[in-house]
């Protein structure tokens, strides 16, 4: 235990190393929308695919954990941990080729992480035996009498959904310097909690390896960043929520844990719907929502504080159904 500790923090110093290395000799800058909020152009040329170092040493110190002490369907989370990293890198390197911020078109993620689901729904499959109850959605809390609804192979529509929607949600709320840091990092303790009450000890140590090799990223990012997450590391972030989601069985939950991600999407879902049915209007100044905030004066600190501290409201209302769900 304690020899994990020591390695973990050796690894966060060398972490904080490659990162100062990155900023200091990284010549792949980020590319800003051309109708951003105009302050945004000051950002061009900021280091960007920031997110490939924290996955880097997220792997490096979970296979040592998985070495040490068997991480619950390790096969599961490489595969959404590093599906979902290649997505998100393939999706920047298009950006950084094309020298513009478009990089894969949103059918092609879609497909992708549909061909994503189908490989995770069968290694489930297999370990059956790690779900007692199936492929059952989880309802049981302090409202709902029924404890389980089993989806049997219509679980594999829902994990579709549940993977998409997670690592696209998480993708647009990377727009605001620290803002999907920052509000990962709650969540993530969220589910260190749940696993310590589980007594699950290899994920509750691979859980502080992520947070604090983000910990280290964020330190970069804030107050103005010197180097951004890109794609890479947002859909990274992804991933690693449905995998504790479907292991902790709370993927329904996470609708408290993420509330600002599903908040930012739909403020984007809600743009394009008015947009299209009054021809042209808009609903915001801007979305995803925190640009909305930006044009109508809120400084970037405010915005940040203001979405955190909503989010530790709703993500203490989430752990509150679990808790009861598991004391």
């Amino acid at each position: 235990m304690l020899g994990l500790i020591v390695l973990l923090i050796l690894l966060v110093l060398l972490c904080f190393l490659v990162y100062r290395v990155y900023i200091g000799f990284g010549r792949v800058g980020q590319y800003i929308r051309s109708d951003a909020p105009v302050h945004h152009k000051s950002k061009e040329g900021t280091p960007t695919a920031g997110g490939t170092i924290f996955w880097l040493f997220i792997l490096i110190f979970s296979i040592i954990v998985n070495w040490i002490y068997t991480i619950p369907l390790y096969e599961a989370f490489l595969i959404l941990f590093i599906g979902g990293f290649v997505i998100g890198f393939y999706d920047d390197l298009m950006k950084i080729l094309n020298k513009r911020n478009l990089g894969l078109r949103a059918r092609d993620k879609l497909f992708l992480q549909f061909l994503l689901t189908i490989i995770i729904f069968f290694i489930l499959k297999i370990n059956d035996l790690y779900f007692v109850n199936n492929f059952s959605v989880n309802f049981s809390s302090l409202f709902f009498h029924t404890n389980r609804v089993d989806l049997g192979w219509g679980y594999l529509i829902f994990l579709y959904f549940f993977i998409s929607a997670v690592s696209n949600a998480t993708n647009l709320t990377d727009g605001l310097d620290g803002l999907l840091a920052s509000l990962s990092l709650t969540g993530f303790i969220a589910y260190l909690i749940i696993f310590l009450i589980m007594s699950n000890l290899p994920l509750v140590y691979l859980i502080l390896g992520i947070i604090s090799f983000i910990s280290v990223f964020l330190f970069f990012n804030l107050p103005k960043a010197k180097v951004f997450m890109g794609d890479s590391g947002s859909m990274t972030i992804g991933s690693i929520f449905v995998y504790l989601s479907i292991i902790s069985k709370t993927e329904i939950y996470f609708l408290f844990i993420g509330y600002i991600y599903f908040l930012v999407t739909l403020s984007v879902i809600l743009q394009v719907l008015y947009f299209k049915i009054t021809k042209g209007r808009r609903l915001f100044n801007f979305t995803p929502l925190h640009h909305h905030f930006e044009l109508m004066g809120y400084r970037d600190k405010e915005i940040l504080l203001k979405f955190n501290f909503l989010n530790l409201v709703f993500v203490i209302i989430g752990l509150f159904f679990i808790l009861l769900k598991l004391i």
